[in-house]
């Protein structure tokens, strides 16, 4: 009897499971197929053909084992104006990759001890919150009360970035006045002082600071950059949101704002929505540093 029921239990924990990927799948298609239509309301010479539609389903199913994480490639294929091997579907990512590149690390610590991980000043950490209780970087404990005055000695204010949440939710502004029920509210958390956007791109993001994305891969050792791109905030904003941004890809060659622009629909823009100022050209200050140092770390 005690062998049914745990064969029992793993059947039912397979069913669930295969039906939670199931539901996340159609979800993971309906925002790629909206997202590829929205690119080609935008620049209609962007459709993928037929004949490309199956080459790329016959290399999903090659590379990756279904035809289900083609619905990604074909809206990057129309995204970029072309098909290129070696794209990663969202579906993927977010079902396996993601999931393999944190084993064995948990999540609440990812935001909270990157800087210490890394081994890095250049985290704008002042302190961090586990399990309701302050400490500052090195791990020693603070008491609220006591550590608001050193803590917000050079800015009125600072950021609260909960751990398990991300894309702009989880973020509040603290005060000295909130910080101990701030803390005491969170299970983990960091705290980091206020940044300020470069003048160069102030007019893309006016009360925001917009952030710089870089990604690296590592292969035998080699480190390097392979993407970039700035998030920019709407002109309202106080901080970067992932459901109203903008995306603007940078050249890693030039360093420059490419024509590739769009906001969360994948709309292509041109101009800021808010500022009118145009994207393509704008080059994006200390960007090799930035390039370098991610590479570095």
């Amino acid at each position: 009897l005690r062998l049914m029921s745990v064969s029992l239990k793993s059947r039912i924990r397979h069913r669930v499971r295969r039906w939670r990927f199931s539901v996340a799948d159609a979800r993971q298609m309906r925002h790629a197929e909206n997202a590829y239509a929205a690119i080609v309301a935008s620049r209609p010479e962007r459709a993928v053909s037929p004949k490309e539609r199956s080459r790329i389903r016959d290399y999903a199913r090659a590379h990756f084992g279904s035809t289900k994480y083609a619905s990604w490639l074909i809206t990057y294929a129309a995204w970029r104006g072309e098909f290129v091997e070696g794209c990663l579907p969202d579906n993927y990512v977010g079902q396996y990759l993601g999931k393999a590149t944190r084993a064995g690390f948990p999540s609440a610590l990812e935001r909270t001890l990157a800087g210490r991980v890394l081994q890095t000043d250049l985290f704008p950490d002042v302190a961090m919150v586990l399990r309701g209780k302050l400490y500052d970087m090195d791990g020693a404990p603070l008491m609220p009360k006591d550590a608001a005055k050193a803590l917000f000695q050079d800015h009125p204010y600072l950021y609260l970035k909960q751990s398990r949440v991300s894309q702009g939710r989880g973020v509040m502004r603290v005060t000295p006045e909130t910080l101990e029920t701030a803390v005491h509210q969170s299970e983990a958390a960091v705290l980091q002082y206020p940044l300020s956007t470069h003048p160069a791109l102030r007019e893309f993001s006016p009360t925001a600071a917009a952030t710089l994305r870089v990604t690296t891969v590592s292969h035998t050792g080699h480190v390097r950059a392979v993407a970039a791109y700035l998030r920019v905030a709407r002109a309202t904003a106080d901080i970067v949101r992932s459901d109203e941004h903008i995306r603007a890809c940078v050249s890693l060659e030039t360093g420059k704002i490419t024509d590739q622009c769009a906001d969360p629909s994948w709309r292509h823009l041109k101009r800021h929505p808010d500022t009118g100022v145009p994207f393509e050209g704008t080059k994006v200050p200390a960007f090799q540093d930035a390039l370098e140092t991610c590479v570095r770390l």
